[in-house]
């Protein structure tokens, strides 16, 4: 059996809980390594089992939102709290034991519940419209939440102190109290229900807790046919390599989550023998690290993500539209290229520019809206003589033109999308970003870059230019040949087989098989 240990956690403990309700925009993407491997792995048929060590009440919702509902797993808090891996179910609020005269007062995100004068609950919800939170007040302060399982029972309740966090109470399925945790001290209690899971009635915090459930299933119910794929994250490295045994160990590298390659990450991931990563400058990275280090693990570069086919519809669309990726890029590189991008667009009729950002639309800078602002105006205005002229014969109003607009690309759905309304796309990363490529590739669109990778060949599915001062040129190849962009649609449409789920996971067995039989 193969399984995934996915790094899913709060930005704080480890094992804390961080489902938002369903009105807060999340500033960075769910999607990630193991999400697709996992994903990879269900589309071939491949059996998985995933490990989930956090305490994570809304698990099932959040498999569903990725297409992994059908996913086995074995989680930590369901052995404490005896949950049974079922179905989720709805809870109904109004269902709740409420005081008799509670009056309900409805807004676009929440529902509140009037118990009296000075006492009031305000009741959350997920993405999904399942119950998350109650929150309950008496004179303006809080004092207590109530988390909810996606399953139907109450999970946990925090108690708040002035406005604070005190304490959390676990229940299991029945109500019964399991652990009580001091949010002060980190100090967990155990109440008479989990003792014979347990092997103490008092723990410094929830990760010792959290290691003595781990190691007891990997010495019950793992066999040594069987290997693990981890994320790496120096909160649980060393947890996982304390207790799984090294040749079945393999951990997985992933720019989005490990920032930075950094020698104290590399050996928290010892003893395991091997390693995925997936940017050449993480390759070289680990390698140097491992190289100086002395440390013994095979570093391979798979990428994480496969292609698929996404039909790309720029031809059938009125306007040519320009993709410019600018995550990573400094503020002069990206103004001097919109600069570039505005003079080559604004005397060819049709063609548009769409600045690709891997970030929510509230966080655009305004220096960045300032100018695309200020490119639009500087546009209309140099169209308004003509404009106005044909206003007057035809009495309509002038239209304002957005030649150049900014798209928030967070999450990949965003992106794909966007991808198959594109003719061509830019990224003058020192990295390109490897989703976007992957994503070029899938929807047959030509890549300009200044870095060579795998993802591109030279002429081919794309131009690598030696500077940003060439991207004219580069355009110029790609959109004033016919032959040119058809040949490298072609050829990307050739290695959607390349980078295709059976593949990488042929390779992914072939390092970890490799390490466990060789």
């Amino acid at each position: 059996m193969r399984y995934f240990i996915p790094a899913w956690y709060s930005r704080q403990n480890l094992w804390k809980d961080h489902t938002l309700p369903f009105y807060y925009k999340p500033d960075k993407t769910e999607f990630d390594d193991m999400i697709s491997l996992m994903s990879m792995h269900k589309k071939n048929g491949y059996k998985y089992k995933v490990l989930v060590l956090n305490y994570s009440p809304n698990l099932r919702l959040f498999l569903h939102r990725h297409d992994l509902f059908e996913s086995d797993y074995w989680s930590v808090f369901d052995v404490l709290q005896s949950a049974p891996n079922t179905l989720p179910r709805a809870i109904d609020y109004l269902d709740l034991n409420w005081p008799k005269d509670t009056e309900f007062v409805y807004s676009p995100f929440m529902v509140e519940a009037v118990i009296s004068e000075n006492t009031y609950s305000q009741v959350t919800f997920n993405q999904e419209g399942y119950v998350l939170h109650i929150h309950e007040y008496e004179n303006g302060l809080q004092q207590q939440k109530m988390i909810f399982d996606d399953r139907g029972f109450i999970s946990s309740i925090i108690k708040y102190e002035n406005d604070n966090e005190v304490k959390q109470t676990y229940l299991n399925v029945l109500g019964e109290k399991i652990l009580t945790e001091d949010l002060i001290t980190g100090e967990v209690l155990v109440n008479n229900t989990v003792k014979n899971l347990l092997d103490h009635s008092k723990y410094l915090n929830m990760l010792e807790i959290i290691e003595e459930i781990v190691e007891k299933f990997y010495k019950d119910q793992i066999t040594l046919s069987d290997n693990f794929i981890a994320a790496s994250d120096e909160r649980h490295n060393q947890l996982i390599t304390r207790y799984f045994e090294a040749n079945q160990l393999c951990f997985s590298l992933f720019s989005n989550r490990n920032r930075e390659i950094t020698p104290h990450l590399i050996h928290s991931m010892q003893p395991a023998k091997s390693c995925l990563v997936d940017t050449k400058e993480n390759e070289r990275e680990c390698n140097l690290i491992a190289n100086n280090n002395s440390i013994d693990m095979k570093v391979s570069r798979i990428t994480p993500f496969d292609t698929e086919k996404i039909p790309n519809i720029s031809s059938q669309l009125y306007n040519v539209h320009i993709g410019f990726w600018i995550y990573n890029l400094s503020r002069d590189v990206v103004e001097t290229t919109i600069n570039q991008l505005y003079n080559y667009i604004k005397n060819k009729e049709n063609y548009k520019v769409t600045i690709l950002m891997k970030d929510i639309t509230s966080k655009t800078p305004k220096w960045l809206s300032d100018i695309v602002k200020e490119k639009n105006e500087l546009y209309n205005e140099e169209q308004k003589t003509l404009s106005e002229e044909m206003a007057d014969v035809l009495e309509e109003e002038i239209e304002f033109i957005e030649i150049i607009k900014i798209e928030s690309v967070l999450f990949e759905e965003d992106l794909i999308r966007t991808m198959s309304q594109l003719r061509v796309v830019i990224d003058l990363g020192d990295e390109p970003d490897l989703y976007l490529q992957i994503s070029a590739i899938s929807a047959g669109v030509p890549q300009i870059n200044m870095i060579e990778t795998d993802y591109v060949t030279p002429n081919v599915n794309g131009l690598i230019i030696p500077s940003s001062s060439n991207i004219t040129q580069a355009l110029d190849y790609f959109l004033l040949s016919l032959k040119n962009w058809n040949y490298s649609y072609a050829s990307s449409i050739k290695l959607v087989d390349e980078f295709s789920s059976t593949k990488i996971i042929r390779e992914v067995d072939r390092l970890i098989k490799g390490e466990l039989h060789g």
